[in-house]
Formats: C-alpha cells, sequence, structure tokens
C-alpha cells in the first residue's frame, strides 16, 4: 500500500531528538526497505524532520505542510518526548486535522502505563499532555523501550516489532507482512548468490581479459568514492542538530570525494543551517570552566588538563597556558579580557595577556581555591573557599592589601570596581564592600524552589534565578527587581543570566534557548530555540544580550542572534519602494558580478553601482523617469539603465551605459515608434544593442549609432497590458502574459505566435534554449524553446512567489518563497538543494516577497536579490564558497578517528579542511 492520492508520506514520525534521535533514523530506514518489492526505491515514503527538510527558515511551516501530506503518524513515546514542545504541537496539529485511529505508539522509553480505573494514561506515564483524555480504550503500542546500542552504534530493531508497525500503514496483517518479508529476503539472497557468481564469473573473465579489469576496477572504485560520499553526506545532516562543527567538515569531505547533486546538497545545508551558530573554538581538552569578558572581544576557558584557553576574537588569536595539573574549576576576566584568573581547588593563578607562557600565583593564601572573580580592571581579585569552614579573600593588585572574611557562600562575581556579591543556591546573598568587605546588603530568604530546579548567576552575581518545570524566576542581588519567564516543560541542566538581567539562556538535551525576562507575568514572550551545540556544559553571555558562547565537551560554540545567514550579505544599498504598492525591482549585474543596476519604487527612477569595494560606490543616479529598466551585457563590466524622461509614451529614450571605468549617456529617438510602458529589456550578443518589449511592441536600439534598429513583427495590441514578459538571449523570441490571458511564445522575426500549455501564469522566464513558466498554482513548467514540448515541472505551491533565476550553467534554479527564503533546486532534476533567507524587510508599501527579483552573475558564483522597500543583497552559491565558509565555522580539521566511524573505511592521507579542491565534477 502506498501513500493515497495527495499524500507525499506514507507516515511521519515525532519523536525526541535528544532521546531518540539514532533510534528515529533506523526506524526510519527500516521502515522503507521491510518486505521491500525488488523493484521499487522503498516499500514506504517515511517523514522525517533531519532527513526529509532541507535547510528552511520556516521550520514549523514545513513541518505542517509535512504533516498535511502524511496518512499516518507515528509517535516515538519517551520522557523527553513527553516533554518536548515540538512533539506537542506535531500531535496537536494531528488530534485537530486527523484521526486518532491513524497514531500508532512506540514506547522507547518504558514509560507507557494505562489506568483501568481512569480509563487513561497512568500519572506517571511518559506521554505528551495532549494525548491524555484522547483515546476510548487503551490502545495497542509496539515496545521498543529495550532496543538500545553502545553509543554512536546504530541499534538492532527485530523483524517482528517492524513489521507490528510497519503492517496498518501498509494496510496488511502483520503475520502475512512478516512472511512476505521473510519471503523477499529470501529472494533477495538468491539474487545476491546469483550476482557474487555473476561477479566470480566476470571476474575469471577479467584475468583473460586486462583491459576489462582495469575498467572493472575503476568502475568498482567509483562506485565505492560514490558510495563513501553519500554516507559522509548523510551522516553531517544527521550532526547538525547535535555537533555543529562535526557536520561542516563531514559535508566538505563528502563533496571532495565526489560532487553529486546528494553533496552538494549536504555542503549547502550543512553551511547554511543554524546561521546563529557562528563559529566553533576547539580547546584541545575538555572544557571544565568558563569565562568571557564584557566587551565581548575575550573568551576564557579551563580544561580538565590544568590549561586556561584565551581567545582574542578581534585579533583572531589563540593562546594556551598551564596553570597545573589539576582541572581549573573556574575562571574570571577583566572586563577588556586582558586579566584573567583561574582557580583548580587549590591554588589561584592571574594571567596577563601578553605575559606568555608564564602565569603570575596570585599572593593569597588559600588551600581550597575553588572560585575566582576579577573587577572590571582587574585591579581587585576574589578567591572563594568552600563552606565548611569557608573564607573570602579579596586582593587589591596594585597595592598589594589583602582583606578576609568567614563567609559559607557557594558563588562570587564582582560589579566595577565597588562590590562583591556571595550568593548561595538557595537564593540567599549578600553584598560586600571591596576594600574592607563590609557588609553594605544581604537577604536571607529562601527564593529558590524545593527541590528539581536548576540555578544560575550572572557573570557579576547581580542576577539570581531558577528553572524548574519550565518556569524562569529571578531576583537582583542589590538593586533592581526580579523577572520572570517561561521555557518549555521539562528538567535543565543549566542557567545563565545575562548582566542586565533581562535575558536568561538555558540548554537540556542538546538544545539551548534564549530567552527575553519580563516583570510583567502576563506578558511573557516565548523563547528562541538552538541546536547545534550538543549537549552543553556551560553558558556565557559574550558581551551583552544577543552574543553567548557555550561549551560541549573540548569545543567551544560562538552565537550570535543578530544573524540570519552565513552566505548572504546586505550591501547596505536600499531599494526604493512605492508611495502605493511596490512593484518588482529591475535588477541586472554584469558578467563579473561587479556592476549591478537596480530599478525601484514605480520605475520612475534607477542607480548603478559599483561592487568591487569593500563598501559599494555609486555611479548612476536617474530620476524623474518613465518606465526605467536595466540590462546586463554578455561581457565586459557594464551594465545598462534605460529610460524616457517625461511622460509616456516616449519619442527618445536616454540610456547610461556604466561601468568601474566611468558611464556614457546617451539619448536616441525613437521616430514613430514610441516606448510605452516597457515589461522587458535585453542587451543583445555583443553589448551594441539593446531589445525592448514594450506596450507599442517590439523594438532593437543600436547604441554604436544612437538609433534604433528594427522592430519585430508584433502587433502593439497583442502586448499591451503586460503582467510578466522576457526576451530570449539573442532577441529572437519573446514571452509574455498579458491581462488574464495565456503564455505566449512570439518569433520577433515573423511575428508568428503560440500558446505554451494552459492555466494562468505568474512569471515567464527564458532560460538558455528553455523557456519556464511558473503557474499561479506554484509549478513551474520547463518547455523547449518552439513552446511545443513541455521538459519537466518542478512543483510548487502557493508559497511559491513570482520571482525566480536560472544559473548561468542552467543547472540550478532559485526560486523565492513567500516567507522570504531562497530555495535552489536542479532545474533538471527538480532535486531540491537547500533554501537561505534573504535580508528582513522593514519598509515598503506592499507585500515585499511580492516585490522582489533574483538575478545570478555570468560566472554563477552570486545570487544578487533586490526588494522594493529593503536592501540589495549578495548570496554566495558557489560550493568553493561554501566550502571555506564550512572549514572557518568547523575551526579545526577532522580528524582519523572521526573519518572511521562516519565512513567506516581507512582515511585518507589528508584531513586539512583546507587543502586544495579536490574530486570529480558533474
Amino acid at each position: 500500500m502506498t501513500a493515497a492520492r495527495g499524500s507525499a508520506y506514507d507516515a511521519f514520525i515525532s519523536y525526541s531528538h535528544g532521546h531518540d534521535g539514532l533510534l528515529a533514523r533506523v526506524l526510519q530506514e527500516r521502515l522503507q526497505r521491510f518486505a521491500k518489492p525488488w523493484h521499487r526505491m522503498r516499500a514506504l515514503r517515511v517523514f522525517r524532520d533531519q532527513a526529509s527538510l532541507a535547510a528552511n527558515p520556516g521550520l514549523w511551516t514545513s513541518i505542517e505542510a509535512a504533516l498535511s501530506s502524511s496518512e499516518w503518524l507515528i509517535l516515538l513515546a519517551s520522557p523527553g518526548a513527553a516533554g518536548s514542545v515540538w512533539v506537542e504541537r506535531e500531535l496537536a496539529w494531528w488530534l485537530e486535522h486527523r484521526s486518532v485511529r491513524r497514531l500508532l505508539l512506540v514506547s522507547t522509553g518504558g514509560g507507557l502505563a494505562w489506568d483501568p480505573g481512569t480509563g487513561d494514561w497512568a500519572a506517571g506515564a511518559a506521554v505528551p499532555p495532549v494525548l491524555r483524555g484522547v483515546f476510548a480504550e487503551e490502545p495497542l503500542w509496539v515496545d521498543l523501550s529495550d532496543v538500545r546500542s553502545a553509543r554512536g552504534e546504530a541499534p538492532e530493531i527485530p523483524d517482528e516489532r517492524i513489521a507490528a508497525i510497519a503492517a496498518p500503514v501498509r494496510g496488511m496483517d502483520k503475520d502475512e507482512l512478516h512472511g512476505e518479508h521473510l519471503r523477499s529476503h529470501r529472494r533477495n539472497m538468491r539474487v545476491a548468490w546469483t550476482a557474487v557468481v555473476a561477479l566470480a564469473l566476470a571476474a575469471a573473465v577479467a584475468v583473460a581479459g586486462g583491459v576489462v579489469a582495469l575498467d572493472q576496477r575503476d568502475q568498482a572504485r567509483t562506485q565505492a568514492r560514490l558510495a563513501t560520499s553519500r554516507l559522509l553526506a548523510a551522516e553531517a545532516i544527521a550532526s547538525l542538530g547535535t555537533r555543529f562543527d562535526l557536520a561542516q567538515l563531514l559535508a566538505v569531505e563528502a563533496y571532495r570525494m565526489d560532487r553529486n547533486p546528494q553533496t552538494r546538497a549536504a555542503l549547502f545545508q550543512a553551511v547554511s543551517a543554524n546561521p546563529r551558530l557562528v563559529r566553533c573554538l576547539p580547546a584541545g581538552a575538555v572544557i571544565t570552566a568558563l569565562a568571557a569578558s564584557a566587551d565581548g572581544n575575550v573568551i576564557v576557558a579551563g580544561t580538565a588538563a590544568g590549561t586556561v584557553v584565551r581567545w582574542d576574537l578581534r585579533a583572531g588569536t589563540r593562546a594556551e597556558i598551564r596553570v597545573g595539573d589539576r582541572a581549573i574549576g573556574s575562571v574570571a576576566t577583566s572586563s577588556d579580557g586582558r586579566t584573567v584568573a583561574a582557580a583548580d581547588g587549590v591554588r589561584a593563578s592571574v594571567l596577563e595577556a601578553g605575559a606568555g607562557a608564564a602565569a603570575r600565583p596570585v599572593p593569597l593564601e588559600s588551600r581550597r581555591a575553588a572560585k575566582v572573580a576579577l573587577s572590571a580592571t582587574g585591579r581587585y581579585v576574589a578567591v572563594l573557599e568552600p563552606p565548611p569552614a569557608g573564607v573570602l579573600a579579596v586582593r587589591d593588585r596594585r597595592t598589594g592589601r589583602a582583606v578576609r572574611a568567614a563567609t559559607d557562600s557557594e558563588m562570587i562575581g564582582i560589579r566595577g570596581e565597588s562590590s562583591v556579591a556571595l550568593v548561595n543556591s538557595s537564593g540567599t546573598w549578600e553584598r560586600r564592600r571591596l576594600t574592607d568587605l563590609r557588609r553594605i546588603g544581604a537577604s536571607s530568604d529562601l527564593f529558590s524552589p524545593a527541590g528539581n530546579y536548576t540555578y544560575g548567576i550572572s557573570a557579576d552575581a547581580g542576577h539570581y534565578g531558577y528553572v524548574k518545570y519550565g518556569g524562569v524566576a529571578t531576583l537582583a542581588t542589590g538593586r533592581g527587581t526580579g523577572r520572570a519567564g517561561r521555557l518549555p516543560d521539562g528538567p535543565y541542566d543549566n542557567l545563565e543570566l545575562s548582566d542586565d538581567g533581562r535575558y536568561a539562556a538555558a540548554s537540556r538535551s542538546g538544545r539551548m534557548y534564549v530567552l527575553e525576562l519580563s516583570a510583567d507575568v502576563e506578558r511573557l514572550r516565548p523563547p528562541l530555540e538552538l541546536t547545534g551545540g550538543g549537549s552543553v556544559s556551560m553558558i556565557r553571555f559574550l558581551g551583552g544580550d544577543d552574543r553567548l558562547v557555550s561549551a560541549t565537551g573540548d569545543t567551544l560554540f560562538l552565537w550570535d542572534l543578530r544573524e540570519a545567514s552565513r552566505i548572504t550579505v546586505s550591501t547596505g544599498i536600499e531599494v526604493e519602494s512605492g508611495p502605493t504598492f511596490d512593484p518588482p525591482p529591475r535588477l541586472a549585474v554584469s558578467p563579473e558580478g561587479k556592476t549591478v543596476a537596480v530599478v525601484g519604487g514605480l520605475y520612475t527612477g534607477g542607480d548603478v553601482y559599483d561592487l568591487s569595494g569593500r563598501e559599494p560606490r555609486r555611479l548612476v543616479h536617474a530620476e524623474g523617469l518613465s518606465g526605467a529598466s536595466v540590462a546586463a551585457a554578455d561581457s565586459g563590466p557594464r551594465v545598462l539603465l534605460i529610460g524616457s524622461v517625461g511622460a509616456e509614451p516616449a519619442r527618445s529614450v536616454r540610456v547610461w551605459s556604466a561601468g568601474p571605468d566611468g558611464r556614457q549617456v546617451r539619448d536616441i529617438r525613437l521616430g514613430p515608434a514610441a516606448l510605452e510602458r516597457p515589461a522587458a529589456v535585453r542587451a543583445l550578443p555583443g553589448g551594441r544593442s539593446v531589445a525592448i518589449l514594450h506596450g507599442g511592441g517590439y523594438g532593437v536600439l543600436d547604441l554604436t549609432a544612437g538609433r534604433p534598429a528594427g522592430h519585430g513583427g508584433l502587433r502593439p495590441a497583442a502586448v499591451a497590458d503586460l503582467e510578466t514578459a522576457d526576451i530570449s538571449r539573442d532577441g529572437t523570441a519573446v514571452a509574455w502574459r498579458a491581462g488574464d490571458g495565456p503564455v505566449v511564445l512570439a518569433d520577433t522575426r515573423t511575428g508568428r505566435t503560440r500558446t505554451v500549455g494552459t492555466g494562468a501564469a505568474e512569471l515567464v522566464l527564458f532560460a538558455g534554449d528553455r523557456l519556464l513558466v511558473q503557474r499561479s498554482g506554484g509549478d513551474l513548467e520547463v518547455w523547449d524553446s518552439s513552446g511545443r514540448t513541455r521538459l519537466t515541472t518542478l512543483p510548487g505551491d502557493a508559497g511559491n512567489r513570482p520571482a525566480a533565476a536560472v544559473s548561468p550553467d542552467g543547472l540550478t534554479v532559485a526560486r523565492l518563497r513567500g516567507d522570504g527564503s531562497v530555495q535552489l533546486a536542479g532545474l533538471g532534476t527538480g532535486d531540491i538543494l537547500g533554501a537561505f533567507p534573504l535580508p528582513p524587510v522593514t519598509g515598503g508599501g506592499g507585500y515585499p516577497w511580492d516585490a522582489t527579483a533574483l538575478a545570478f552573475t555570468a560566472d554563477g558564483r552570486e545570487l544578487l536579490s533586490a526588494t522594493s522597500g529593503g536592501v540589495l543583497a549578495r548570496t554566495a552559491v558557489d560550493p568553493a564558497a561554501w566550502t571555506r565558509k564550512a572549514c572557518e565555522i568547523a575551526g579545526r580539521d577532522l580528524s582519523a578517528d572521526e573519518w572511521r566511524r562516519s565512513a567506516h573505511a581507512d582515511p585518507p592521507p589528508d584531513l586539512a579542511c583546507d587543502r586544495s579542491e579536490q574530486g570529480q565534477g558533474l
């Protein structure tokens, strides 16, 4: 049984990534292969988010689309799933739009239990809250709670349990399906043995024929390389949510090994996913302590190997100093990061940036230095000995004077140069003056709840807080008021507060959340979820509220909440918007991508920019035009800006031919053929003439002679009120849709026309010898140059906007979505490469993504986008640029052990990420 008509998936797997990430992947693969007929790729099509979704900023929209096109929902019930907000949301959607009879339960944590007395799940059952009160009687479920494996190895799921899950989805009896699987297995074994025998015979023949042997050897190597590259690509995608640095390295190796659509997609998705995770910093040993400077430029980590590692992010330097042989338990920095303090449970040390490997021990008498803190300038250093018989000691490093006081506190922090705060896990606190440790404020009230909570403080201990069952509460250890927030339910491993007390960061099960806190509990904002850093052990805010650093194992992960994309940058060039609505801008880029012409607003003005420098330089600014348009020559660094001065219909046009070397301006009189509402402009080969399709017909202007060069045989009435239009590269064909009419393809030499396909269209676009037509439903049809044969159709939906571009090699199409993301796909195959978001739009009077233009550079390395009321942006679409970015993000090389675990083969001799590009082209 396959998915019903209109359904893309037979089943949708809902699960906890932290608890069942590996099991879900294995289950998906087994369900798709179980009792698979030999002539089909899969027996079932099963959706699992990390395997089925491309990089997409509209995550819930994509998941909802997958749910709506699935016949069954398979829930992997576990304690992690019971507390997952995403699982809860997926189940809520299913129960609202589908039947509970199409819900299959699989227990993976041993926590399912039914209470016959209440006719519902037992109180301690590991089920999401939305499933309580849903079932009229006790449902059947498949128990996989005993299916576990060694870390990193795929678990083995017994065939009879796979059959129990697959049978209802396939519409078959379990025993019948299990029997079919056994028969299929025996048949496949016969085929396999037949293949073995055939290979043996082929090998014997190969011995007799050396040429055949060499050819078979090369084919085997090619197949092995292809299989390994695809395995690495799959492992890269699977690692995106847990070890982002590893995902980058595996994706790079996969693409280098074999450049095929799957490895290219994996590289793109790896480098474009989780854009807020900007960099990984390996420490060389397990990180046991973490601190960040107040100015956000320096990060300090203490390690289990007794070393202190300091990164200067502005200078791009890394320094490592050995303090001792014991694990570092606490580190602190001054505001500028130049002074660092460290404690290893016995001694306390102070290190100065630039002092080399010699660390100066702090002259404080301490036998149990557990915590350290530094004042803003680094003048005062505080060392805390833990209770019982705890002691706080503060040393003025300028005068050498030290003061001490007894304390039973667990945490410390220094605010500025004035006071030190001492805090306990229960929320009791006191604040003392630095110079004499005189108490200047305190609270003995127990703030924390009873049990099952996680506490945390800000770097200066000015704020304390806890999280319990998802609820966050904070207090100020001095001036100010407490705040509150709400996280998804469940236990948390870490909690960190920003210095101003306005934000909290928490982590659990490989996910990190950043939450804006509020004094108004009625207006709590939802948190921002961050993934890719694995199981977080520590979090620190980095110089404010929008940058963080987290630690996982021996690696630091830098986060910038302001980042929306790694591969897209804004040029800073604002695109004019219309006063009442925003038509799509007109955009042309020179072949080498250094010069760009943009017309925005109501086509009443335009600009040409030089993008070759660090900052864009405007070459031309034209205003007061009618029907302004742009075009790019097929060679050279120049672009054309064309418009008529004065009201339409115009008897003459003004042409700016501009590039980094300057500009030329020429007025061309049109004679009897007036220019009226230009719909498409194309610079013809050689760059000496330009073709224009407009409301008055079709014409060619000779830019060298400064006069019209000829007109086609198109009747003006046929091309009136054009909604979308384009001109072929050589100007011999034009295509358009007028009003509510069909798509028309015309020969400009004879005037003969042909209707292309049926149905309303939003976009027509020439791509080499092909014509692209996007229908109103979102499907993109690819036609031959004659408009008689439809070569293929790329599926779409109402989310596709009327903006697209095709790479110069004709292999890739970029399509704009209604959520502001651009989707890249293979033009011939339809394979989805991935998606990336465009910069957000804050201005404009209309719907911004209906007013966006896309254009590739002639070398295909960049895609430019212009949005009315927004900005001109540049996106790197070159795999070589993605590789460089992936290596920069990872900050290290792939190890031989990581290669073996992922590829199940011996590694190549060179695993340096930044080595020269190698591999096979498409």
